[in-house]
């Protein structure tokens, strides 16, 4: 289970490419899509990119200044939803396999998605009621011990 693994060789050569033109790995990923498909698609041209060029002086303010943003409360508060949504859909994808689903048409399709999020809610609140019963027996645990301490 899991995604497939990434042969060493690639990963070795990430690491030295990323060193040597000193990248952030979303820039390195970013690249090395663009190259493959450059030579899967020779026509495509971009200049000075190849293996990797180094940023600019735009480019690095750019990049400072979306990672200021990014700290800023008001971004870290509209991106909570996103990430809430993000988190379902990859728990959709990584238990249930929202990614494959196996029968074709629209109405079929929207019945086998409908019935993967009810068995998510349904993992959830197993999850939730499991949990709230634990707070329960624990609370009552130390009451008895409370009890038991008093009375001695």
């Amino acid at each position: 289970m899991g995604r497939p693994c990434v042969p060493v060789a690639l990963l070795i050569g990430l690491s030295i490419l990323k060193e040597m033109y000193d990248c952030s790995d979303e820039r390195l990923i970013e690249e090395l899509y663009f190259n493959t498909m450059r030579q899967k698609y020779p026509g495509c041209r971009r200049a000075g990119c190849y293996p990797l060029r180094p940023l600019n002086h735009r480019e690095k303010a750019a990049t400072a200044r979306r990672k200021k943003e990014q700290q800023a409360p008001e971004f870290k508060e509209a991106y909570k939803i996103r990430s809430g949504i993000e988190a379902t859909n990859s728990e959709l994808n990584r238990a249930y396999g929202a990614k494959k689903v196996w029968t074709r048409g629209f109405n079929r399709v929207n019945l086998a998605m409908a019935f993967k999020v009810m068995a998510l809610n349904i993992r959830r609140f197993s999850r939730y009621a499991t949990e709230q019963i634990r707070l329960k027996a624990s609370e009552i645990g130390n009451l008895g011990e409370s009890y038991v301490q008093n009375t001695t």
